[in-house]
């Protein structure tokens, strides 16, 4: 690195000073101090030992199939995305339903269906009547798998060896293909190599006793070539007149022959004679691109020739005499037109540049099938010209078509949907096409059952349409956040939960998408803040019957109120019959029109009037019998036909029943009295369901009577009770009208802390009874279940509950409530206010989206406003291409907006504080062609350092908001927004810097050029795209040119007046700057990350330490002045830090490469946060109760979000056990028969330690517990010397994972 220096500093502070202050305030810290992660790491000093896990699986769907997976009448669809799975089902309202998601570790090239069905019944039990999915992956290896509904997830049948890991060009891993029977796959590499499979199953070995004695396994045979010499596009079986005996299969293939133009399609066979793959004919019409070929099911021997512009139906009959028969035209077609059918493609007048100009074409704008598959074009032009000639970018068949009329949905790449139906009559093959659609293209294209089809855009949402009398409906939207650009963590204000704010898609479907854990949910109403001190809420139906609830209830200290259900809550506790001047303890409907109401003094029955229920009784007030004890009822609860109540002093409990006495008497009685060793705490009766009628056979053997026999009791469960008691304890109590009391069942309660010693006073203060697929009790501890301050959703996961946060802030109670506005509503207690919200359960993502038009390039949080700023391009607008605008993250208003020159486009954003000032630092490019070369260096073209002010930025209330449909141009909104357009009246310099190194750059914007709240203060002109900006220590500003590193000030700490202090430059392009107090880290595209520092005192840019290896930066963070995390373009995450070694000792040092980690997808945005929880179990003196504090979030352009947390020696090293452990062991070991260390180690130096896998650790937690100590007791698979491992310890460990960031 070249330095120069220049100018006096803006102050005399040294720099040691400085670097201890900025340490405090440094943007790149987080803005509340934390502690560490655990004991033993510290803030002060970064880790060593990370843990990465995704927290958000990725949304970009690449490939896809369907089949009948779980059963073999039921449709269902597979979502290839990356490095994951996920199977759905459409719903009857065309709404995507997820089944299950699971990581494959290891990325997924291409996906194929094997029908076995009904093929050898009787062969395979596990697998019979399932069709198999087939998977092309970088294993190098072809994936066989199979759904398994006891453990919820593909299971592998087989993997089939191909090739070495990681899919070198040459190797066997590109494409797949399946033939008609299911009995042949075919595979290519990229360029040179290809292979035909045959693939079968033996069956079970069975003993004398009916045991397995020989499991199933796949067979295979792999017939290989290395003579295509060219590159294949793509390839299918086809069924031709060949004697099997002579030919057999046969494989289409269109091929790009190595220094050839055009693309040719070859026929290839395997041979019967010798079993070797020969070629047979060669088949190449004039015209244009041949892009891919596919068989015509149901007509034997013909096939679709797929080109740049039109479709070819070749006859494949005869596989050595190809020839056209039908030419489909599509070069002509416009909105509202048909596409032409020819009957005949021979003698096509053609120019003969035709071919050559669409190959260009197509590797121009990233079609081109030998890119990689994992990129994504987001660093070129954000709205690339058309092409000439429309490309078909999708297509699909129709299922279960129509017996010879095989029909073929297909999307052009400028979003027309096109169908042709084909017909073989006695003149032959006959065509018809029709136009159903236009909208976004998409790419991949499913064609569903029921006329549903599925269309994945690849930077935006997809869609879910249906085929309606000629035309397709849109019926519901598959959201889809990849690629994410850039993204901010903010607190959500009030919540006290992390949200990311995420820049999503690339123009027209760019957006801004506001990301959050948890269960989503619909904010519906707030009441004003009048409820304070509530200590109970429950809602009650007027009958059991009755569809929606009809009263909530409300207790406070000494009060309770009653209020009709409904989007407005109306007081009718007069005509409800409650003691309104108690506090309630419990509530219920004990029989249908009457209610009961327990509280300390005693019980009360109520039957309501005709003012509070339609249904109740025609009376001036409400007719109210009421039950009173001797002594002070603590706890109780409602019951069908039954109340339950306990008094603490004696402790006793009472069950109350109810009796008809005349029309509108009743009478509440006494049934049973019994006196307890143990108080009461807590009493639950469970609601009547028709899953709880059986017999205590379903709990297996739990309940029994207390009977000398110990024989199992049948039992009605329906008539229990569950109580928690100070023993501590939860006791299960027959309820049995003509019985004695019982004690069913009882558990005790003991709970210890990280120390193993016991925790005290952890007495259940709520229990309730659940049936799901099994029968469990859940008790709220009084001291030791601690789920934080959140709101938590509970459900049945497998073998076990699971529990998942809910997007909304902390409350004190809650209550499901029913009406006829909001049929599956949640009512909350929170900031003294009633909150009526809805589950969003049919989002697959919690993710709120506002469409913001362009593509959304950078994202920051104003805390101070509570705004977004965001970087946007690819504008439409005569005005400009490209701005910043303000936005309100709450409803996705536009606040004010600042307008980049004609021509002109924003590269980086960051906030920066000069003085007392906020501005905000733009850097710029004031060319459209790429900032760099392609071997790194920097273009010859200006840019642009522009400072805005922030101190004025616009409130919610000012502006109107987003349009979902609209680009949000200026042409478009013109007088709705407040803008300002950056034109300067004076022109700076050719030189990359100021005349003069002593310059004040002192150019402001006229003010009446200015209009709304994004004030111009200056600008600076550099010879250079200004790709990055960053504060420094307070009181100066980086900016990156090309390779040009700058130092800027201000004097006098006058916005107004920037002045350059220091220039240094590097051997290529910068693409990204942070900083950490003194620290500066540089990411270069292709050096990686560069260390470097300012000295004040000599106006100098130094590089202190350099990377150890290449490196094309994605992005970089610091998380302290020794340590920064970055990830680079091949899909890997690395921790460096600076050596132990003095900086005089070397003019140029190394970073010691600390930790890696292979992700397999791309991440452009990192950033470092610190996440506050609590443990699932614990208590205040548990060393885990912490923050973890030097976390780093990545974002992905598939969509995914990773989260890297910091580890102690001792858990990274009980963890990499387990981790070892679980990648052999067959149920969780990775699905693709890959090394799962191979794969999160590559392209990792040998010697450098690995970061731990947390997707791969948290399957311990989807295993039962004996499968969990047989994964535990197996020490065959880790290297270092075997040792205990408890169950409990890595519960405990994985548990605070898992359930704390997701």
């Amino acid at each position: 690195m070249e330095s120069s220096a220049s100018g006096d500093g803006p102050s005399a502070t040294t720099a040691a000073v400085a670097a201890a202050a900025a340490v405090a305030s440094s943007s790149s810290g987080p803005s509340t101090s934390a502690s560490a992660f655990s004991a033993g790491v510290s803030g002060g000093a970064s880790a060593t030992h990370y843990l990465a896990k995704r927290v958000l699986h990725g949304s970009a769907v690449q490939h896809v199939a369907r089949g009948h997976f779980r059963s073999e009448h039921l449709w269902e669809f597979v979502l290839c995305k990356g490095t994951s799975l996920e199977l759905v089902v459409v719903g009857e309202d065309g709404v995507l339903q997820s089944i299950c998601e699971q990581n494959t570790f290891g990325i997924v090239k291409d996906v194929g269906v094997l029908d076995w069905r009904f093929k050898h019944f009787g062969i395979w039990p596990e697998i019979e009547g399932k069709e198999i999915l087939v998977l092309l992956s970088d294993s190098g290896k072809l994936s066989l798998l199979y759904f398994c509904c006891q453990m919820h997830r593909f299971i592998p049948i087989g993997n089939i060896e191909l090739s070495k890991p990681g899919n070198m060009r040459d190797q066997l891993g590109r494409i797949l293909a399946i033939d008609h029977d299911s009995a042949w796959v075919a595979i290519s590499a990229y360029e040179d190599a290809f292979a035909v499979v045959r693939v079968g199953r033996t069956q079970h070995v069975y003993g004398p006793n009916k045991e397995i004695v020989e499991k199933a396994k796949i067979v295979h045979a792999v017939y290989k070539t290395s003579d295509i010499r060219g590159t294949v596009w793509s390839m299918c079986f086809m069924r031709t007149r060949c004697s099997m005996d002579e030919y057999y299969p046969v494989v289409a293939m269109i091929i790009n022959r190595k220094g050839s133009d055009a693309n040719d399609l070859s026929m290839y066979a395997l041979a019967a004679n010798d079993g070797g793959i020969q070629y047979l004919s060669g088949y190449s019409e004039p015209g244009p691109l041949a892009l891919e070929i596919a068989e015509i099911p149901q007509l034997d021997g013909f096939g679709l020739l797929f080109r740049a512009g039109d479709i070819l139906i070749v006859d494949l009959r005869d596989p050595k005499d190809i020839c056209c028969t039908i030419r489909i035209s599509m070069t002509g077609s416009l909105v509202g037109e048909q596409i032409s059918v020819e009957d005949s493609c021979r003698g096509l007048d053609v120019d003969d540049d035709v071919a050559a100009c669409a190959l260009l074409e197509l590797r121009d704008s990233g079609n081109n099938i030998m890119m990689d598959d994992s990129c994504m074009a987001i660093d070129g032009a954000d709205n690339p010209g058309s092409m000439k000639s429309r490309v078909i970018c999708s297509w699909s068949w129709e299922p279960d078509a129509m017996r010879g009329q095989p029909r073929l949905i297909f999307c052009l790449d400028d979003g027309e949907f096109h169908i042709l139906e084909f017909n073989w009559d006695t003149e032959g093959l006959k065509v018809l096409p029709e136009r159903v659609h236009r909208g976004l293209p998409c790419k991949p294209l499913l064609w569903m059952d029921r006329g549903m089809i599925a269309g994945f855009v690849e930077m935006g949402d997809g869609m879910i349409l249906h085929l309606e009398h000629g035309r397709l409906v849109h019926r519901s939207t598959v959201q889809n956040v990849g690629p994410i650009l850039d993204l901010a963590i903010a607190d959500y204000h009030g919540e006290k939960q992390d949200q990311l704010f995420s820049c999503c898609g690339m123009c027209p479907e760019g957006s801004l998408r506001v990301i959050r854990n948890g269960v989503n949910v619909e904010k519906l109403l707030r009441t004003e803040p009048i409820y304070q001190g509530v200590t109970g809420l429950w809602t009650l139906r007027m009958k059991r019957t009755d569809t929606y609830h009809s009263f909530l209830v409300l207790a406070f200290v000494e009060e309770t109120r009653i209020l009709s259900v409904g989007l407005s809550f109306n007081d009718i506790s007069d005509a409800v019959g409650f003691q309104p001047e108690v506090c309630t303890l419990a509530c219920g409907l004990i029989a249908d029109g009457l209610l009961v109401q327990i509280h300390s003094k005693g019980v009360k029955l109520c039957l309501p009037t005709s003012h509070a229920h339609p249904e109740g009784a025609a009376l001036t007030s409400p007719v109210c019998v009421d039950w009173y004890p001797d002594v002070t009822i603590s706890v109780g609860a409602v019951g069908h036909d039954v109340v339950a109540v306990a008094t603490s002093n004696p402790c006793c409990l009472y069950i109350l029943r109810v009796r008809p006495l005349s029309s509108l008497q009743y009478e509440l009685y006494e049934t049973q009295h019994v006196q307890l060793q143990y108080e009461v705490s807590c009493i639950s009766i469970p609601e009547e369901d028709s899953r709880l009628r059986t017999s205590c056979s379903a709990f297996g053997g739990d309940f029994r009577k207390r009977e000398g026999n110990n024989s199992a009791a049948e039992v009605d469960v329906r008539m229990f009770a569950v109580i928690g008691t100070h023993k501590p304890s939860v006791e299960v109590i027959s309820l049995e009208p003509d019985e004695a009391f019982r004690l069913l069942s009882i558990g005790s309660i003991s709970v210890n802390n990280a120390l193993g010693a016991p925790v005290s006073g952890c007495i259940p203060e709520n229990v309730r009874f659940v049936a799901s697929e099994r029968f469990y009790i859940l008790a709220g501890l009084r001291n030791g279940m601690l789920l934080s301050d959140r709101s938590w959703l509970l459900y049945a996961s497998r073998h076990s509950l699971a529990y998942s946060s809910i997007s909304f802030l902390p409350a004190s109670h809650v209550t499901p409530v029913s009406s006829v506005d909001c049929p599956s509503g949640l009512l909350f207690v929170a900031e003294n206010c009633l909150h009526l919200v809805e589950m969003v359960h049919g989002k697959r993502l919690n993710a709120q989206k506002f469409s913001v038009g362009g593509t959304p390039r950078k994202v920051l949080y104003h805390s101070d406003s509570r705004t977004l700023l965001v970087m946007r391009t690819g504008l439409t607008g005569a005005s400009c291409s490209s701005d910043i605008v303000q936005i309100d993250p709450n409803n996705g208003i536009l606040l004010s907006r600042f307008k980049c020159e004609l021509g002109e486009t924003a590269k980086c954003i960051q906030i920066a504080k000069i003085g007392s000032e906020q501005v905000l630092i733009v850097g710029t490019s004031k060319s459209t062609d790429r900032p760099m070369m392609p071997n790194g260096e920097a273009e010859s073209i200006k840019g642009r350092l522009i400072v805005l002010s922030l101190d004025t930025l616009g409130s919610p209330h000012e502006c109107s908001s987003f349009i979902p449909t609209s680009n949000l141009s200026s042409s478009s909104h013109t007088g709705s927004f407040p803008e300002i357009v950056g034109y300067a009246n004076e022109d700076f310099s050719s030189n990359s810097m100021c005349s003069s190194p002593d310059d004040i750059c002192y150019n402001q914007i006229q003010f009446e050029q200015i209009a709304g709240h994004l004030r111009s203060l200056t600008h600076v002109t550099f010879t250079g795209a200004v790709l990055a900006v960053y504060p420094y220590l307070d009181r100066y500003v980086l900016a990156a040119a090309g390779n040009t590193l700058s130092v800027f000030g201000f004097v006098n700490e006058n916005p107004h007046r920037m002045k350059k202090y220091a220039v240094s430059r590097t051997r290529f392009t910068i693409t990204c700057l942070k900083t950490y107090g003194s620290q500066i880290a540089a990411g270069d595209c292709r050096d990686g990350v560069l260390f470097c520092s300012y000295h004040e005192n000599l106006r100098k840019l130094e590089l202190i330490y350099a990377d150890p290896a290449q490196r094309l930066v994605g992005d970089v963070v610091l998380l302290d002045c020794e340590t920064a995390v970055v990830s680079d373009r091949r899909g890997s995450i690395s921790v460096l830090s600076c050596p132990g070694l003095e900086v005089s000792e070397s003019p140029e040092k190394n970073l010691a490469v600390q930790c890696s980690f292979f992700m397999g997808e791309i991440a452009m945005s990192i950033q470092k946060a610190a996440f506050k929880y609590r443990l699932p179990i614990g208590d205040e003196t548990d060393p885990v109760l912490e923050s973890a504090y030097n976390c780093v979030v990545a974002s992905t352009l598939l969509g995914s979000v990773f989260v890297m947390i910091p580890l102690t020696s001792e858990e990274h090293q009980l963890l990499q056990d387990v981790q070892e452990r679980l990648s052999l062991h067959p149920l969780t070991a990775p699905i693709l028969g890959n090394d799962h260390a191979e794969f999160r180690r590559r392209g990792i130096p040998s010697g450098v330690p690995s970061i731990l896998d947390g997707d791969m650790l948290v399957q311990f937690l989807e295993l039962t517990s004996e499968q969990q100590q047989t994964v535990l007791d197996d020490g065959s698979s880790v290297k270092a010397p075997r040792r205990s491992i408890s169950v409990f310890q890595v519960m405990r460990m994985l548990e605070r994972v898992h359930y704390a960031l997701n």
